[in-house]
């Protein structure tokens, strides 16, 4: 489970929790300061991405406030499978935390959309587990994959994020 703080999205008093439930998307509440529970003025259950059709695995949200607009990275796919693993890193945007959000294309998340930000290369398979972070050289995306040479060993991989486009790059 994420927590979109005011780091995160530039909030001032609003505070969400989000959730990947892998067959079912990625869903979110609105939290109360306070107590950490849902906000009672507010139970909305906000859907923010699903997979209908195909292997409808999608999960471990992470939403990022840039510019103007919300940016949502999602893993899809299988992971945890090894070398085997077909998990890669989208990502969607919004103009409200709350969606709806759309890939690079128009297509929205809660319709298998979503634009590739890493996907498997060389002897790097099954990228996931995705968080962003600020570093004195820029934003950093860091994920887990499996490392190919290595006997499909678990490893972790960090790449800085070009934003230039409006969209994450990884490089």
């Amino acid at each position: 489970m994420g927590k979109v703080t005011c780091r995160q999205v530039g909030c001032r008093t609003r505070r969400f929790s989000y959730v990947g439930s892998w067959w079912t998307g990625i869903k979110m509440i609105q939290l109360d300061p306070s107590t950490g529970k849902q906000l009672s003025s507010n139970t909305t259950r906000y859907s923010l991405a699903s997979r209908p059709t195909g292997t409808k695995a999608v999960e471990a949200p992470y939403i990022v406030k840039r510019g103007g607009s919300y940016h949502l990275f999602a893993f899809y796919d299988v992971c945890c499978n090894g070398t085997s693993s077909t998990c890669k890193v989208k990502v969607g945007r919004a103009t409200s935390v709350t969606g709806p959000y759309h890939d690079k294309s128009g297509v929205a998340l809660l319709n298998n959309g979503g634009t590739a930000v890493l996907e498997s290369h060389g002897s790097v398979i099954g990228l996931g587990g995705q968080s962003i972070m600020n570093d004195s050289d820029g934003d950093l995306i860091v994920y887990h994959y499996y490392d190919g040479n290595d006997n499909g060993t678990p490893k972790l991989g960090v790449n800085l994020l070009n934003w230039s486009s409006g969209w994450p790059v990884a490089y």
